[in-house]
């Protein structure tokens, strides 16, 4: 027994035919057990959400690999997440394995639609994952927020997947919690009564967009 099958099964939850075992044989994508243990993590306070995050990690590898190898449009792809009950689709369509990403692929092909504007793409992602993206002169302005309710601002001079994960590997978290916590106090506005909750607020949140930058498109 390999160190993902101890993991769940120390979790109860099993691995015989369970969902993401089907998505693992039909789609050929692959759990980690770095991936498991970050979702394991994630949901430490909520470990019955382990499952269905888990098959959420392994749908995101089948949209990457559709879009990666099989030239399909990431933003196309969608899900419904309720353990055996779960589901993949594309542009609306349900898919069951590597068989429907190689017939898309080539259905698409055939349509010979021109390729969508790269910036564009990525906008409309950034938009579905809860960025407000502003275009101005000569760069982009990406705003969302912490879960404790900090606005945080990115600017980039270009909207690609590289210059965001780029920003984010580089952001510095403790510079920025001293921006809301200057002279050894929170600043206006802060809901924290500790400096650490507010780097922690402000890291998860990087954490969280990172996540999505590294799905981008394009």
């Amino acid at each position: 027994m390999n160190t993902k099958d101890t993991i769940l099964l120390n979790l109860g939850i099993g691995t015989a035919d369970d969902m993401w075992d089907t998505i693992i044989t039909n789609f050929d994508v692959e759990l980690e057990d770095a991936d498991i243990e970050e979702t394991i993590q994630d949901h430490s306070s909520n470990l019955g959400e382990v499952g269905n995050a888990l098959i959420e990690c392994l749908y995101n590898m089948v949209a990457d690999k559709g879009f990666e190898e099989y030239g399909l449009k990431r933003q196309k792809f969608t899900h419904y997440l309720n353990m055996q009950d779960s589901h993949i689709y594309y542009d609306g369509e349900e898919i069951h394995s590597t068989d429907d990403l190689e017939r898309l692929s080539e259905e698409q092909q055939e349509d010979g639609a021109p390729e969508d504007n790269p910036t564009e793409v990525n906008r409309t992602y950034l938009e579905e994952n809860d960025f407000k993206c502003t275009e101005n002169d000569n760069d982009w302005e990406l705003e969302s927020y912490t879960d404790g309710g900090g606005d945080m601002i990115i600017t980039l001079e270009e909207l690609t997947k590289e210059a965001l994960v780029e920003y984010l590997e580089n952001f510095d978290v403790n510079e920025e919690t001293s921006i809301w916590w200057p002279d050894g106090k929170p600043g206006r506005g802060v809901p924290f009564d500790n400096i650490k909750d507010l780097y922690d607020d402000i890291e998860d949140w990087r954490k969280w967009a990172l996540k999505i930058a590294k799905r981008m498109p394009y």
